[in-house]
């Protein structure tokens, strides 16, 4: 028995080649791997978690997002080349602490705790939008100097948004809340399908945005909301499913908990086995072992919550 108490074992994508190879007769285990086999292994590795990907909301993959709203837009794109949005987690508000002008490229804000050079900034200004820019040094515990002089003035207490990476590309958006920068409170909003976003006769009045639709498309996800924002003090936290990183190299380990590691070889075994003319008896068994791995990962892979049922006392 391991008596150390770390728990750090964990496999490469070589290890899961060569032992799908080794199930499948093709080699033994220890043998190293040659470049195509290499090549082959990693596209259908990389082939098959993108399927499995589709399969589910899995738990490691969700993860909290924010997006800064504008007044008056009704839709965003979410990912490397959208919208002003980060991971919770990534995201800092503080607000001035004292007045700028136009053209000042040096603030005195609150706190610059976890700001760092480089960093996007977002300066609530006083005509009601947010000017966004870089910060080019933090240069006291409440000074920083930015990229780009403001475009107008900002009064003390205006917002300061920072953040340091650009969200990705939500897959999937679970759910979505509101909330103020003078409030705590977070408010859910309503998922539409999209044609019940498209019904709408008027996708730009402003309010308190109530319902949101989103579209995973290709490169950037588009988020549309109703109704629009009337402040840039309001922001959109969301639930969303990341993806699961690829098997670039053999050296990578998957992006998924070790508790994955035999449905992910199995599952590659499965896959590749009629590639290499394995007898149709044995690919029988490695399909069937592969599929139940998988099915009793996915039923791990759940979130155990309580189920609350109540009589209708409302009638039929």
């Amino acid at each position: 028995m391991a008596t150390s108490g770390s728990i750090d074992f964990n496999i490469t994508a070589d290890k899961i080649i060569r032992k799908a190879l080794a199930l499948i007769a093709e080699r033994a285990a220890e043998i190293p791997l040659t470049n195509n086999e290499i090549s082959d292994g990693l596209e259908s590795l990389n082939i098959m978690v993108k399927n499995w990907q589709s399969q589910g909301l899995h738990l490691w993959k969700r993860a909290e997002g924010v997006l800064f709203l504008d007044a008056g837009i009704s839709s965003y794109l979410l990912g490397p080349d959208g919208a002003e949005a980060t991971l919770e987690d990534d995201f800092i508000n503080t607000e001035l602490n004292s007045l700028a002008i136009a053209t000042d490229t040096v603030l005195v804000v609150a706190n610059t705790a976890n700001m760092t050079a480089g960093d996007f900034i977002g300066i609530e200004l006083d005509d009601g939008t947010r000017q966004w820019t870089t910060i080019v040094t933090v240069d006291s515990p409440t000074g920083l100097t930015i990229t780009d002089p403001l475009t107008d003035s900002a009064a003390i207490d205006n917002s300061i948004f920072t953040y340091t990476t650009i969200l990705e590309r939500p897959l999937r958006i679970e759910d979505a809340r509101r909330t103020r920068l003078d409030s705590n409170t977070e408010v859910p909003l309503n998922k539409w399908a999209r044609q019940e976003y498209f019904a709408q006769t008027n996708k730009t009045s402003q309010g308190t945005p109530t319902n949101f639709y989103y579209q995973p498309t290709l490169e950037n996800g588009q988020i549309y909301i109703w109704q629009t924002s009337d402040s840039v003090r309001q922001v959109l936290k969301f639930t969303f499913q990341q993806t699961i990183e690829d098997f670039d190299t053999t050296s990578n380990t998957p992006d998924f908990p070790i508790e994955w590691a035999q449905p992910l070889i199995w599952g590659l075994a499965s896959m590749i086995g009629p590639e290499y003319d394995a007898p149709l008896d044995k690919l029988d068994r490695i399909d069937v072992k592969a599929a139940k791995f998988l099915e009793d990962i996915l039923g791990w892979d759940e979130e155990i919550t309580s189920l609350n049922i109540q009589p209708n006392f409302r009638g039929s």
